[in-house]
């Protein structure tokens, strides 16, 4: 048995779950079972939909530290073996109190501390090579026999069955525009492009695929203004994203894992950021190539609506532009992150 240590609400969003169950459908596949341990019930309705166990704990989902006794209580009730973490709330220090009670294994997306466990994932395009040289001088002080297991880069990002093995045909891409913003949209921007794109008579030769997020709070002012709009269809709870990716010609989506999801489905893509922790992956992505990343929007959502909206525009008729996109897409993500993880936490 996997536990798996993951939340997913209004805030945060929902892209902890959603790369955790990528995980654990690879599990399930190989006969491993999972149980997910969740804060709260909000946190379980994305679980929910995806029909994987689960057990909600009350606990706070924005201090994992503070509830840290009542965690090694479970783990020590339920003779827990190995225990995937996924979220920000969490101090290297408590990580390495749970690492003496069961094997853990950490998603660690900033990798700003040493944290000493069984095992980290970090599945960055780049990662700094230095910083995790201090894993190996952490070892030679301990005089530990077992390093702490390293899964670093791109080969462990982890994406949906739904997204390995996906047959394409450009096609069906003609015309069909893009626009999610992830579980959460907090500054409505996904209500502002509307907005323009009701307004402007350039948009109306498009068609806009619009995916409203689990947690949007401006879910129905966005139903009302794609009413009766023959180039506009909304989305809820959409069962097979790829499908869907797959068939439009650009995308334009906040940061965060759904990039590379759209890498898989090789969507040209234009990016936008509106929390602190999206901001360096997608900056890192925009100067690669891989993404056209537009900036932070706080500043100004209005404005910054308007540019997306012209960038789209000209990437959608940059044939030249979208191949090189796509180049760097196929050549950075396989479909098989999950996998490697799933074996490297059924090894641990």
């Amino acid at each position: 048995m996997v536990y798996i240590r993951a939340d997913a609400n209004a805030y945060i969003g929902s892209g902890h779950i959603m790369r955790c169950m990528a995980i654990a459908e690879e599990l399930v596949k190989a006969g491993e079972a999972v149980t997910f341990l969740l804060a709260d019930d909000v946190s379980s309705e994305k679980v929910k939909q995806m029909g994987c166990p689960f057990l909600v704990l009350h606990t706070d989902w924005s201090d994992l530290n503070k509830d840290m006794d009542q965690l090694i209580q479970f783990i020590i009730g339920n003779k827990v073996e190995k225990l995937l973490v996924d979220s920000y709330y969490i101090s290297k220090e408590t990580l390495h109190e749970l690492s003496q009670y069961t094997k853990v294994m950490y998603i660690d997306d900033y990798s700003n501390d040493v944290i000493d466990i069984q095992s980290i994932v970090h599945y960055g395009l780049i990662y700094e090579q230095e910083f995790y040289k201090e894993y190996d001088r952490l070892e030679v002080v301990k005089e530990k026999k077992n390093h702490t297991r390293l899964l670093l880069g791109s080969q462990y990002i982890p994406l949906r069955k739904e997204f390995q093995d996906i047959v394409f045909d450009d096609r069906l891409r003609k015309n069909n525009v893009l626009i999610m913003s992830g579980g959460t949209d907090t500054y409505n921007v996904m209500g502002t492009l509307l907005y323009h794109i009701i307004n402007d008579k350039r948009y109306d030769s498009y068609h806009f695929h619009i995916i409203i997020g689990l947690y949007n709070e401006f879910k129905n002012d966005i139903i009302r203004l794609a009413e009766n709009r023959d180039n506009i269809t909304t989305y809820f709870n959409v069962g097979n994203m790829a499908e869907l990716m797959k068939a439009c010609a650009v995308s334009i989506s906040a940061g965060g894992s759904t990039l590379y999801e759209l890498f898989s489905a090789r969507t040209p893509t234009i990016c936008y950021t509106f929390a602190d922790n999206q901001n360096f992956g997608a900056e890192m992505l925009g100067s690669m190539g891989y993404v056209c990343y537009i900036g932070d929007i706080r500043g100004n959502v209005a404005s910054s609506a308007k540019r997306i909206l012209d960038r789209m525009e000209e990437l959608y008729w940059d044939e030249a532009g979208k191949r090189e996109m796509v180049e760097k897409m196929i050549h950075a993500v396989d479909g098989k992150g999950a996998y490697r993880i799933a074996r490297e936490l059924i090894n641990l």
